[in-house]
C-alpha cells in the first residue's frame, strides 16, 4: 500500500521544497536540492559555503513546499495497533519535523520512505546526508533491527510507481546502524553519489528498526565563487573529477602571461592554480578582498604586483592614485635635494652652527671649533663651509666640527663666517650661516699669542697648537 503523505505546515514557520529548473546558474544561486530537518538533539545547520542544499522544507521562500514523500508499508501482516508505528509516519509537532518507523513488534518489516524526485541539473557529485535516533530492541524480538539502508534511483523520469520501488530497481547507497541506541542522541551518516541522470530519488528502508529520521539532507558539492589574487574565480558545481576553470581578472589589473587557471576539486574547493597570474596596476593597491582599488591620497603604488600602496615618503602628500614617488610632492617648507630619488623623505635646510670659537691664530692658518647645528633638516649629509672676507684663494669644507684652515696672509684683519650645508642648501644655495668672527694673523714668522689684537664682546680660555702639539694656555676672544 503506497500512501502520499504531504509534509505539512505548522504554524506558518515550516518551509518547503525546491524544484530547480532552467540553466545550471539557477541551480547555483538558488542552491537547495532536497533536505527535512527536525529540530531534535540540535538545531537545523545550513550547510557549508562549499556545499549547495538543493531542498529543504525550513526555508518558507522556496516553492512547491507542499510536495509529498511516498510511504510505502508492504503487506507482510503488520497494522496500526496499540500505538504501534508499523511503517514510517511524518511526526510533525511544532516547529519539529521527523519521520519515526517502530514496528518491530508486528512482525518482519519492509517499509520504504522514498523522496519526490530531485533534479540535479548539472550536478554530478550528490550527497546524502542524515541525521537520526535509534532505539536499541535487540533484546525485545527477533523481528528488530538496529540498521537501516539508503538507497538511490537515478532516472530522468520524474514519476514513480510503486512496483518501482524495490531493491532491484533502487540500489544500495549505505547502510547505517545507531552508534548510540537511544531516543535523544543524534547519529550521523553520510554517502556520495556520482550522478549521471537528470535527477534521483532517495529512500530509506526499515526492516524492522524503531527509529526516527531526525534530518536528511541532499546536496551537491560547489567551488564557491571566490576572488583571490586579484582573480575571480564562479561558482563551479563540483563533477566526478577535478576541473580546470579559467578566471576573470578584476577591474584595475593586468594579465600577467596567460589567463589565470585553477583547479576545482569534487568535493567543492579550489584546488592549486594552474598558471596565468593578475596583477595590480600601479596607482592602484590590493585590498583584504583581492580587489585592486585606487590609492588614496597620501598614498602610491609604482609597480604592477597584488601589494599595498605604499605611504608617501615623510612631508609629501599625493592625489588619489599615485602611481609613482614621483606624485608624492614635498610639503610647503620641505624639499628633495638634486640627488634624491623620489622614493626618499622631504628634509629641510640645516640651520647654523653654534659656539664657533678661535682656538689660535698664526701667520698663515687659524684652528676653528664650532658645535653642530640645531636643526640637520632630517638629512645626514651635513657639511661645514667657510666664508672670509677677504676671500681666500682656496676654498674649505669640512664634515668635522674643527678645522685648521690654512692659506691666510700675514697680519690681515679677518671676518669669517662658518656655514653649514646639506643636500637641501645646496639646492636653494642658502648655506645656514653662523656670525661673524673676527681675528687678525700675526706677523710672518711670528708666535705671539693674538690676545690684543681680536676684537670681541667675550672671552675664554684656549689652547694654540703648533705642528699637533698643545703649547701653554692663553687668553682669547671671540665674537659670537
Amino acid at each position: 500500500m503506497a500512501q502520499f503523505v504531504g509534509l505539512c505546515l505548522l504554524l506558518g514557520v515550516l518551509a518547503s521544497l525546491c524544484w530547480l529548473s532552467g540553466s545550471s546558474a539557477d541551480l547555483l544561486s538558488r542552491g537547495c536540492l532536497l533536505s527535512f530537518s527536525s529540530n531534535l538533539g540540535k538545531p537545523w545547520r545550513m550547510p557549508p559555503a562549499n556545499v549547495g542544499l538543493l531542498y529543504t522544507i525550513k526555508d518558507q521562500n522556496h516553492k512547491s513546499f507542499n510536495v509529498p514523500w511516498l510511504l510505502f508499508e508492504r503487506d507482510m501482516g503488520g497494522t496500526d495497533t496499540g500505538g504501534v508505528l508499523s511503517a514510517w509516519r511524518y511526526n510533525g509537532r511544532q516547529c519539529d519535523y521527523q519521520f519515526r518507523v517502530c514496528g518491530f513488534e508486528l512482525g518482519v518489516q519492509d517499509n520504504w520512505l522514498v523522496s519526490p524526485y530531485i533534479e540535479l541539473e548539472d550536478a554530478r557529485r550528490v550527497n546524502v546526508s542524515v541525521a537520526f535516533t535509534m532505539n536499541n530492541c535487540e533484546n525485545t524480538k527477533k523481528t528488530c533491527r538496529v540498521a537501516f539502508r539508503i538507497y538511490t534511483l537515478q532516472t530522468d523520469n520524474p514519476n514513480i510507481t510503486e512496483a518501482m520501488v524495490n531493491e532491484t530497481t533502487f540500489k544500495v547507497a549505505g547502510a547505517f546502524s545507531g552508534v548510540t541506541l537511544d531516543d535523544k542522541t543524534l547519529n550521523y551518516a553520510v554517502v556520495h553519489l556520482d550522478v549521471t541522470a537528470r535527477g534521483l530519488f532517495v529512500a530509506f528502508r526499515d526492516e524492522g528498526s524503531c527509529m526516527t529520521m531526525a534530518e536528511m539532507n541532499v546536496t551537491y558539492s560547489i567551488c564557491p565563487r571566490l576572488v583571490d589574487r586579484a582573480t575571480v574565480l564562479p561558482a563551479t558545481l563540483g563533477q566526478t573529477a577535478a576541473k580546470d576553470i579559467t578566471g576573470d581578472c578584476v577591474n584595475n589589473t593586468l594579465l600577467v602571461g596567460d589567463a589565470p587557471v585553477r583547479v576545482c576539486e569534487p568535493e567543492g574547493y579550489w584546488g592549486r592554480w594552474l598558471g596565468g597570474d593578475c596583477r595590480c596596476d600601479k596607482g592602484f593597491g590590493v585590498t583584504n578582498t583581492s580587489l585592486c582599488e585606487k590609492c588614496l591620497p597620501g598614498e602610491f603604488k609604482s609597480l604592477v604586483s597584488n601589494s599595498l600602496c605604499l605611504p608617501c615618503p615623510a612631508n609629501s602628500n599625493s592625489s588619489y592614485g599615485a602611481n609613482s614617488a614621483d606624485i608624492c610632492t614635498c610639503l610647503d617648507g620641505w624639499y628633495r635635494a638634486t640627488n634624491d630619488g623620489p622614493n626618499t623623505d622631504c628634509t629641510r635646510p640645516a640651520s647654523a652652527p653654534r659656539n664657533v670659537s678661535v682656538l689660535g691664530v698664526y701667520a698663515r692658518n687659524v684652528s676653528l671649533k664650532w658645535a653642530e647645528p640645531v636643526e640637520d633638516g632630517g638629512r645626514s649629509d651635513v657639511q661645514y663651509v667657510f666664508e672670509f672676507t677677504p676671500t681666500l684663494s682656496n676654498s674649505v669644507s669640512t664634515t668635522s666640527v674643527s678645522v685648521m684652515v690654512n692659506g691666510l696672509t700675514p697680519y690681515t684683519n679677518y671676518s669669517l663666517r662658518v656655514g653649514s650645508e646639506n643636500g637641501v642648501n645646496k639646492l636653494l644655495q642658502s648655506p645656514g650661516y653662523s656670525m661673524p668672527v673676527t681675528f687678525t694673523t700675526e706677523e710672518d714668522g711670528t708666535e705671539a699669542y693674538p690676545t690684543s689684537r681680536l676684537r670681541s664682546r667675550d672671552s675664554w680660555q684656549m689652547q694654540t697648537q703648533k705642528d699637533d702639539h698643545y703649547l701653554d694656555t692663553a687668553t682669547c676672544c671671540i665674537l659670537f
